[in-house]
């Protein structure tokens, strides 16, 4: 009989079918790419990767490549063991493909080493050689050949070297080439497994925290199907060993065994609904590593521990155990954070030691501070971190000698004539002064400002905590940081550049009187506070006030509640006199708005709190009026020599600037738009020779690009802030879930608070300050949680043992659009799945034979 049922497990399904393990599988889907949905045309790719003996079996790996309208999204990957099958060694094989590692090599002789393997080529037209502490990217395929179980035949190493560029681009600078025979490693892949870097992956010291607690342990449990018809039909896997008892008993599994893939299908929704909250499009990879069998109706429970995080997603390994607590499954999952904003905080939030606490702390944002500050020592003699640690009020700069002439050289490039009031080429000294405190001048608080939100995200990067492709945006100054921390337009070294000659700029745009005082100030208006008042009657009041001197609203930051005017003392006062008289006597009309206006006294140009005004305190130059226009052509060509040329992908649909409170886009459409509220020539030029279908070659799309952001931030010196529209955008449009704030105070948060309170309840989002809310950013649980996440076990283990609580089993979910469900044949319907003792009969001959002839010649046995 046994003879008889191997005759027909060899001759039906092939050899080594009913003793095949799933060993590995992995679903992965492309950074940036959007989740799979109902409806999506998808292709499917696979590829053999390897076929190996071991010492259990045959090893049989597959990868898959899963495209969508013709464009790769993701990969399914698995991994197959033959148990007691072998392969000729000469026909064994292993392949890898595209597999990239980073290296960093933090010294000259480290490059030399590396330059002088043979298999390292650099490329003729490498505009780029390697410096130390740079990443470098390994792209490489592989293929190994068998001489025997243990060594290779031939081993082929190709692939390419590529770093990154300034705007974001990767340059292809050098190729591998290896071929080898006879061996047992691979020398290109035993070098870079010496010096790989994980610069995405960051594991948390204590091994991380468990995700199932008393409220949730019900849901990490399921019972397996009493029947695996269901998920062979749909799955279309007909390996009897799942779905005849019969098959199973034969090759000693005691009845059916379920799919592995339910079983880690059935983990993953457990994730789903836990971890990822319900948002199975939050899923961006899951691993499964099979560890024992699971048979229908088994009871199993799953533990959760979140244990590090990678490129912005959580990275959750669950262990899934039988009731008898026999483990069965391991799974690594990477779930994507909620879609997330980073926004960054301008002027006027800083503060005496800010970011210094973090300095202590962490590496990665010591690096910053000190870079930032050799830099401005070297360049222009200041002591970045003293100005932030004591707040001088004055510092004075020598320019004897070569350095001081060099640091001389560098002032006196930052502008024709120069941005610094007094300054000269002969000049032997100068002494930067300020009331308030260094920290408190432009120049200076706007280098400080970028260093404290470059190192604050520094260390959010090296613990993994930033999603790759969020949406990045900042208020005023915060634009710059945005840009800086979180794409690769701008270097540390340019950026600090580029503010402190923005600052110059800025202060030099106004004019002093005799004793070095300005006469401008900026005010926060709150509308609300004055009855049948909004944006449009605002306009109308500045609109009135006008006639000489500057008054301007520069910041549209919370519809109806929040803006910001710009204007001379004088004309500030009789703002705030106005919107005082109004919230007091009301107002009808436009002619009573102008009577007012008229009316008006100012006793004093001394700013004071009105009844609907707030003065901002140590500002006094209107940031963003049209008082700056002469600095756009300046800060233009600072922008210029910074900038090289720019990735479009690098800022599209991610990087909101504030002068449209729209997403960066290479388009007429976007084009026009910047046009309309600059009248920018560069614009225009560029608008006159428009053609779309240069749009597909990359070096148009890259000059577009680069000449749009220039236009950008020259503009938003003295254009008004849209951050009204960039809410609209970010909760209405983009359906942002969780904003997190970098700045030393929570200002765009309170903003955010305030916009979300005005719309209907359904807008809701997690706002976050990178300080008041640490914890939450970083996942640092509390005391109270951990002890109850300790006690969740012996909750799920109670819960196990009664049946009452688990109502469903929790399988996964398939519905087939406009198809009929497969249905078994008739003879296995009838067949019930049981683990009990089965009778072994005889199968008469003729069915054997008939099977056979069936199968040859691919008929079905009823014909």
């Amino acid at each position: 009989m046994e003879n008889v049922l191997q005759i027909v497990a060899g001759t039906l399904s092939g050899v080594g079918q009913f003793s095949v393990v799933n060993v590995f599988s992995k679903m992965e889907l492309i950074k940036g790419i959007r989740p799979l949905c109902a409806g999506d045309n998808l292709s499917v790719t696979t590829v053999m990767r390897k076929a190996n003996n071991t010492s259990t079996g045959k090893r049989q790996a597959k990868l898959s490549t899963i495209e969508r309208n013709g464009q790769p999204i993701g990969t399914f990957e698995i991994d197959l063991l033959f148990r007691g099958y072998n392969i000729e060694p000469s026909k064994a094989f292993k392949r890898e493909y595209g597999k990239k590692t980073s290296i960093i090599l933090t010294s000259d002789i480290d490059i030399v080493v590396l330059e002088a393997k043979e298999w390292f080529i650099y490329r003729e037209d490498a505009a780029i050689q390697l410096q130390p502490n740079t990443p470098i990217e390994f792209c490489l395929d592989s293929e190994y050949r068998y001489k025997s179980d243990t060594i290779y035949s031939s081993i082929v190493t190709t692939g390419t070297v590529t770093v990154k560029a300034r705007g974001g681009r990767r340059v292809h600078i050098a190729d591998v080439d290896f071929q080898h025979t006879a061996a047992k490693h691979n020398p290109v892949v035993d070098y870079l497994s010496r010096h790989a870097v994980d610069i995405e992956t960051f594991m948390f010291e204590d091994g991380g925290y468990s995700l199932v607690d008393s409220a949730n342990a019900h849901m990490a449990q399921a019972i397996v199907p009493d029947s695996n018809w269901d998920y062979a039909c749909l799955a279309m896997d007909g390996n009897p060993v799942h779905t005849n008892p019969y098959i199973g008993d034969f090759v000693g599994n005691s009845g059916t065994v379920t799919h592995g893939l339910w079983t880690s299908a059935s983990t993953r929704s457990i994730v789903e609904r836990i971890v990822a909250c319900g948002h199975p499009e939050r899923i961006r990879a899951h691993s499964a590593e099979f560890i024992d069998m699971v048979f229908p109706t088994d009871r199993l429970s799953t533990e959760l521990d979140h244990v590090g995080m990678k490129s912005g997603c959580m990275l959750v390994k669950s262990r899934t155990l039988n009731i008898d607590g026999t483990p069965v499954l391991n799974c690594v999952t990477e779930v994507e954070q909620p879609l997330t904003v980073y926004v960054f905080t301008g002027q006027g939030s800083q503060k005496v030691g800010m970011g210094m606490v973090l300095y202590q702390q962490s590496p990665a944002a010591r690096a910053v501070w000190d870079r930032a500050n050799n830099h401005m020592l070297a360049t222009y003699n200041i002591n970045l971190l003293d100005i932030v640690r004591a707040n001088p009020v004055e510092h004075t700069i020598n320019f004897r000698g070569r350095a001081g002439e060099r640091i001389l050289r560098n002032y006196m490039a930052c502008g024709k004539p120069s941005l610094v009031p007094g300054l000269t080429a002969e000049s032997s000294s100068f002494t930067f002064q300020a009331a308030s405190g260094l920290l408190n001048a432009t120049q200076f608080t706007q280098v400080a400002l970028v260093t404290a939100a470059l190192a604050a995200v520094a260390d959010m990067q090296m613990r993994g905590l930033v999603q790759t492709h969020a949406v990045i945006a900042g208020h005023s100054l915060g634009e710059l940081c945005a840009l800086a921390a979180l794409t690769d337009v701008f270097t540390l070294n340019d950026m600090l550049d580029i503010v402190f000659y923005r600052g110059l700029i800025m202060q030099s745009a106004v004019q002093r009187d005799k004793h070095n005082t300005i006469d401008y100030g900026m005010v926060a208006v709150d509308p609300s506070r004055v009855p049948a008042f909004d944006k449009r009657q605002l306009h109308l009041v500045v609109d009135a006030i006008g006639g000489e001197g500057l008054i301007q609203v520069v910041n549209y930051n919370v519809r109806n509640n929040q803006y910001v005017v710009a204007g001379s003392l004088a004309n500030l006062a009789v703002l705030q006199l106005v919107l005082d008289n109004m919230a007091s006597n009301g107002c009808s009309g436009e002619f009573s708005i102008e009577q007012m206006v008229k009316q008006v006294q100012v006793t004093s140009e001394t700013p004071v709190r009105g009844m609907a005004t707030i003065p901002l305190t140590g500002i006094n130059v209107p940031f963003h009026s049209r008082l700056l226009l002469e600095g756009v052509a300046i800060f233009r060509d600072v922008l210029q020599a910074k900038v090289g040329m720019v990735e479009p992908d690098t800022l599209e649909q991610r990087y909101i600037p504030n002068l449209t409170g729209m997403p960066f886009k290479v388009s007429q459409e976007y084009f026009k738009l910047v046009y309309d509220a600059t009248k920018s020539s560069a614009i225009k030029e560029a608008l006159n020779n428009w053609n779309d279908t240069l749009l597909d070659i990359p070096a148009e799309r890259s000059r577009l690009a680069t000449i749009l952001l220039i236009e950008l931030l020259s503009y938003q010196l003295a254009s008004p802030v849209q951050w009204i529209k960039t809410q609209d955008y970010l909760f209405n449009i983009a359906g942002v879930q969780r904003m997190v704030e970098i700045g030393p105070s929570p200002v765009l948060c309170g903003m955010a608070a305030k916009t979300l309170e005005a719309v209907s309840s359904s807008k809701k989002a997690e706002l976050l300050h990178i300080e008041r809310d640490h914890d939450a950013i970083y996942y640092v649980q509390p005391e109270s949680k951990l002890l109850n996440n300790l006690n969740a076990a012996a909750i799920v283990t109670a819960t196990q043992g009664s049946k009452s609580q688990l109502e469903t089993s929790v399988k996964p979910t398939f519905n087939p659009a406009n198809s009929e469900p497969l249905q078994p044949p008739l003879q296995q319907q009838v067949v019930s799945e049981t683990k009990a003792p089965i009778v072994d009969q005889p199968i008469p001959v003729i069915d054997v034979i008939l099977a056979i002839v069936a199968f040859k010649m691919k008929k079905p046995l009823g014909d």
